[in-house]
């Protein structure tokens, strides 16, 4: 009896103990869901899960109806519990429980098959149900915990009652199933569907074996599948807006499930990022990944030692529970294959086939996302294999009571709440339990009140879009914008919510240009700011979430409320003289609904939001421009003029030569399956064949790259034959080397052969120019990565280093002509533009010059159709006009070019430094080091005061060496810096030729950095006879100027119609249209969405569908012409997000569907009830 009372005591204490984890009137709030359900539900639930428009930023597209039932439910409860306290302790207790008693009844209903022995029936189900509880991987990961987090204590409860169906055929168990679907329906949504697809489709298969094979019973698969219709149609008012939304080319839900980039670049790319760091054995002992592991944890060997010799011990157990083993223990397997990946080379491989399927992204975090199914089955396999232990073995008892002992001590931060309210993350001592300050309530409610004329934004701004709020009294809330959720007002807590504009707003901040700080906010329709000043929600954040932001706004409260100041804002309200409300002038932001007075057009190519805001300072305010060239009504058009240059053309992209394949050997060349190897790289390459240029090229890079790991992992094995002295030789080892590929010939050999075959493809292509020195340049890279590494291993490994001389006359030799061969003429800075102008447009154009990416040597003019314009210097306006060019099909403006009348070496006497010694100089542009004379092998350095941020910049010199091989170095220093150097490194090559060789570098400087090193030193510390001669060393600034033509063709502007509307919801505007004679522009300063429909409001006509674009570089806006209104001057029209009418539609369907289930449920019952 005792021990059938003992799980029920154990669940009643689990719900307890939650209570004591926050102090009256605290709450765990914060996160990435915000937990203000918690708080607040029936705010949440009107700010955010009943409409499909996000609250915050520019309001995006919002698929959160999947939170309704939950949060109604909340909303229920917290009128009978009044206290958020109370309701988040009762919510952790039920978390805690219901996981602990579901798991036990699952494998008390498991080991009914197994032979007698209740009581220890008992003891086997408990030990599972606590292991599942407190296991050292699950107590991790309570502290702001998402809504999906749900799935702890469902999962268990939704297996014992699928099992409970299958056992009984007992349809209230199905009944309970698809209420409790119903209920937590975000655990059943697309937010929750890695979690779902890992436990759900498997468990279905599991338990409909075990029915089948085990119990030996019919499926009832007419049951099943009503249910799952019943299931679906519950789920409808989430799902319909769902598909909806993935349907639509261009949704965040589309590009994660079908595009090339949700599949590759952010699911394949972030699993092979993550896949080495989980580790197999972590996961067999139930231990937390990517953490720091006590010895201590080592007791959790008894959990896998349990499991092995339960199965081994099994074989003695009743056929039927021996099947019962066996299919739960394939599915655990199973699981653990998905939730590790990390199993040997052939899982990698296998896991990442995978990724090919139309959805599979979203198991990118893997780990995760399987971790829940992972634990669920772990504990239930170790309760049913440590029946068989302790049946066997009475004595095993002792161990257990030990085991389950040491889980409580290891568990006893999770038990006493220490780890549910850790600090928050890089926080000074922030901890994330808070009790909300009354004070921030008032002023919540004052904004609350605040017409919808406007959006917020709210300082101080952090980097991902998360508010901090401090607490009454201790604790700190960090999560999304409260007045977004809270008070309904759609608010920009972060630089990340501002898109394109994002570095126009941070760079203009860094610059003190606080005009076009309002122009931003004006023209993402932001009216409203409110200012926290409160010291406890900045300045004891030093790090995270303001990384970025503190690069370019004030470190200190202090100064951040002098910026403020600065903004010459309108003070509305004041809170204790810690919040603040402020507001632009109306005439300063662009209204939610209107009619532009002018309209500009960009060519799509023309990707920089900056170029309207600031060309055209005085319009833009009233102004929407569209990144369509075909836009009709635009006022006026920009085109501009795109750099031809292959210099630039190989950093637009900055860094990716640098970064080298990412190749990976499992076999060494003396391996009997070594073969095999050669044969599929062989077919790779057939594959390609050799029209397909790029990828071919490609291939042989990564096929070089294995080959260099080859020589890095088993060179010290490979023998060396002595047989390479030319380069002739290179061909006929090669040729040798199909019999024979274990060795540091052959493996050099078909080294060379990849990289002259590239060069003689790219040499005999009609490929343009452009495209043949990307790739040689592109090569060059490769060579001197993997040349330095070779040259390190030579050195290096001591069973190579008896060969060393040859090996390093050979590689040398090797390396020598491939970077000879590889060189671009890279001398030429004259910089070839093109512009692609419509002939209809013909006409005068106004030629700009963007000046931010200047430098103080630049001395530039540009030349087009003949006419040649000086480019002024030391200017203070961004963009410099030079004049007026003409158009047309005589002379139309194709062709032009931007060069440097003078090219100035930014590598002077005054910026060279010695810091040791110097055996002799010439001049900056010859002389010769000798590293006897260099302590502390630091060499030679220059230092370059003016060092543009995102500049491109020319690193060229002539050199030759003796002895050992030296390195060139150029680096930067931060403006900001946060390291102690404040410097990193952008290059880093090898020196190394004992004849004379030419060096080039093109680098793209990063953001924030102000000073630039270039250095150059021997590659040891060793004090040896080494020597090296430079010759013409010379570093110049590549220009790159944006160049605009913009349409100045004296074009009247037309009356505008006047409008005004009314806010009917975040959806639905209804505008009243008068004056419109002549054809407008409609724009909406919400997110663009296909989504959104303009219709006629009397008839419910919807107009200009395929006229609807994106304005303003993220608003909509429709061109609207008189036949689309049948010629009406004055009219009422809705504007209106069609995902809401989907949500309707499917809310139609699961009240239905609800009303139905409900209903069977209580007529079956009332029958039982009459039948009694």
């Amino acid at each position: 009896m005792r021990s059938k009372l003992l799980p029920f005591v154990i669940t009643l204490i689990l719900f307890i103990f939650p209570f004591f984890w926050l102090k009256p009137g605290f709450m765990d709030l914060g996160g990435d869901s915000s937990r203000l359900y918690f708080y607040d539900p029936l705010r949440y639930l009107l700010n955010y899960s009943l409409f499909a428009v996000s609250p915050s930023g520019v309001g995006s597209e919002n698929i959160g109806f999947m939170t309704i039932p939950f949060v109604a439910f909340l909303a229920v409860a917290k009128r009978i519990f009044v206290s958020s306290t109370v309701l988040i302790s009762a919510f952790h207790g039920l978390s805690v429980s219901m996981s602990f008693l579901f798991v036990y009844l699952s494998i008390v209903q498991l080991l009914y098959t197994a032979t007698k022995g209740e009581r220890l029936k008992e003891f086997a189900a408990v030990a599972g149900g606590l292991l599942y509880v407190f296991s050292p991987v699950s107590i991790f990961g309570w502290d702001k915990v998402l809504m999906t987090h749900n799935h702890v204590f469902l999962n268990p409860i939704m297996f014992y009652l699928l099992l409970r169906f299958m056992v009984s055929d007992r349809l209230y168990y199905l009944f309970c199933a698809l209420l409790l679907t119903f209920v937590f329906s975000a655990n059943f949504s697309f937010a929750a569907a890695p979690v779902f697809f890992a436990f759900y489709p498997i468990t279905l298969v599991l338990l409909l074996m075990y029915k089948q094979w085990v119990l030996g019973q019919n499926i009832r698969w007419k049951q099943i599948g009503v249910a799952c219709i019943i299931f679906i149609l519950l789920q409808a008012f989430h799902i319909v807006p769902q598909i909806a939304s993935m349907v639509t080319p261009g949704s965040v839900l589309y590009t994660s499930v079908f595009s090339a980039a949700g599949k590759y670049d952010r699911g394949l790319g972030y699993f092979s990022a993550i896949a080495p760091s989980i580790k197999a054995s972590i996961n067999v002992l139930m231990l937390p990944q990517t953490r720091e592991l006590s010895t201590f944890l080592f007791f959790m060997i008894f959990v896998p030692f349990t499991l092995i010799v339960g199965l081994l011990r099994g074989a003695g157990e009743p056929q039927k529970y021996r099947k019962t083993l066996l299919i739960f223990c394939v599915g655990f397997l199973t699981i653990f294959f998905f939730a590790t990946a990390n199993i040997g080379e052939a899982g990698l491989s296998l896991y990442k086939k995978l990724f090919i399927l139309p959805g599979f992204s979203i198991f990118r975090n893997f780990y995760g996302q399987w971790a829940s199914a992972y634990l669920f089955y772990y504990a239930l396999v170790f309760g049913m294999t440590l029946f068989v232990i302790i049946n066997a073995y009475p004595k095993v008892k002792i161990w257990l009571g030990v085991f389950i002992f040491l889980l409580f001590v290891n568990a006893w931060p999770f038990i006493n709440g220490s780890l549910t309210n850790p600090i928050l993350w890089q926080s000074t001592n922030s901890r994330i339990a808070m009790n909300m300050d009354p004070v921030f309530v008032k002023a919540l409610e004052y904004i609350r009140q605040l017409p919808n004329d406007g959006k917020f934004v709210t300082l101080p701004l952090t980097d991902p879009g998360y508010q901090i709020v401090a607490g009454k009294s201790e604790g700190a809330y960090q999560g999304p914008s409260m007045i977004s959720y809270l008070a309904g007002k759609q608010d920009f807590a972060g630089t990340a919510e501002f898109g394109r504009y994002r570095e126009i707003l941070l760079d203009a901040t860094a610059n003190n240009d606080t005009t076009m700080v309002k122009r931003i906010l004006g023209i993402l329709n932001i009216k409203y700011i409110f200012y926290n000043s409160d010291p406890q929600v900045y300045d004891a954040f030093p790090a995270f979430p303001y990384d970025d932001v503190r690069k370019y706004l004030p470190k200190r409260q202090k100064e951040y409320k002098q910026f403020v100041d600065s903004l010459s804002l309108r003070l509305l309200e004041s809170f204790d003289n810690r919040f603040f409300v402020y507001a632009l002038d109306d005439k300063d932001v662009v209204p939610r609904v209107y009619v532009p007075s002018n309209v500009l057009s960009l060519s799509r190519v023309l990707n920089d939001a900056s170029v309207p805001l600031t060309v055209l300072p005085n319009t833009i305010d009233t102004s929407v421009f569209f990144e369509e060239e075909d836009v009709e009504l635009a006022d006026a058009r920009f085109y501009p003029a795109e750099s031809q240059s292959h210099l630039l053309a190989m950093v637009k992209n900055p860094y990716p030569p640098r970064i080298m394949h990412h190749a990976f050997v499992t076999q060494s060349p003396s391996s009997f399956l070594y073969p095999l190897v050669v044969v599929k790289e062989k077919v790779k390459l057939w594959k390609f064949g050799r029209a397909n240029y790029f990828s071919r090229i490609d291939q042989q890079s990564f096929l070089s790259a294995k080959r260099i790991l080859e020589l890095e992992r088993f060179g010290e094995s490979m023998p060396v034959l002595g047989t390479l002295r030319t380069l002739e030789d290179f061909n006929t080892v090669y040729k040798e080397s199909r019999m024979s590929m274990n060795s540091w010939e052959a493996t050099l050999a078909r080294y060379y052969r990849y990289f002259d075959d590239s060069i003689k493809m790219i040499d005999t292509t009609d490929q343009s120019l452009l495209w043949k020195t990307e790739q040689r340049f592109l090569l060059t890279e490769y060579l001197r990565q993997h040349y330095r590494r070779v040259t390190l291993l030579i050195k290096n490994r001591d069973p190579i280093v008896s060969h060393r001389d040859y090996l390093e006359g050979i590689t040398d030799m090797m390396f020598g002509n491939l970077l000879e061969r590889t060189r671009a003429d890279l001398s030429d800075l004259t910089v070839p533009y093109s512009a692609s102008l419509p002939k209809k447009d013909a006409g005068p154009y106004d030629l700009y010059v963007d000046t931010s990416t200047y430098n103080v040597h630049d001395r530039l003019s540009v030349t087009i159709n003949d006419a040649r314009f000086q480019v002024p210097v030391n200017l203070k306006e961004r963009w410099v006009k030079l004049g007026t060019v003409s158009h047309g099909e005589s002379n139309p403006l194709d062709q032009g070019s931007l060069s440097l009348m003078e090219q100035q070496n930014m590598l002077t006497n005054n910026s060279r430094m010695m810091l040791e010694s110097e055996l002799s100089a010439t001049d900056s542009a010859s002389f010769a080091i000798d590293a006897r004379y260099i302590k502390g092998a630091k060499g030679l350095v220059w230092k370059i005061d003016d060092w543009q941020p995102q500049s491109y910049y020319l690193l060229t010199f002539s050199y030759k060496t003796s002895g050992e091989p030296f390195v060139v170095r150029m680096l930067e220093s931060q403006i900001k810096p946060e390291k102690a150097d404040g410097t990193s490194t952008i290059v880093e090559d090898m020196l190394k030729s004992p004849t004379w060789q030419q060096y080039q570098a093109v680098v793209r400087t990063n953001t924030h950095v102000n000073t630039g090193f270039v250095q150059i030193s021997p590659s040891t510390d060793q004090l040896s006879l080494s020597r090296i001669e430079l010759k013409n060393v010379s570093l110049v600034h590549i220009p790159h100027p944006l160049i605009v033509l913009a349409q100045n063709n004296g074009k009247k502007v037309e009356p505008k119609p006047t409008t005004s509307f009314v806010q009917v919801n975040p959806t639905k505007y209804k505008i009243h249209v008068s004056g419109a004679e002549k054809p407008y522009v409609l724009a909406l300063s919400e997110a663009y969405n296909r989504r959104w429909r303009v219709s006629l409001a009397d008839s419910g006509k919807s107009i200009a569908n395929t006229r609807h674009f994106q304005a303003n570089g993220y608003a909509n806006a429709w061109y609207i012409t008189p036949e689309d209104v049948d010629g009406q001057s004055e009219y009422e029209l809705e504007l209106y997000m069609t995902t809401q009418s989907y949500f309707y539609i499917g809310a139609g369907i699961s009240i239905i569907a609800l009303i139905g289930l409900l209903s069977y449920g209580m007529w079956r019952f009332i029958k039982k009830c009459g039948h009694v």
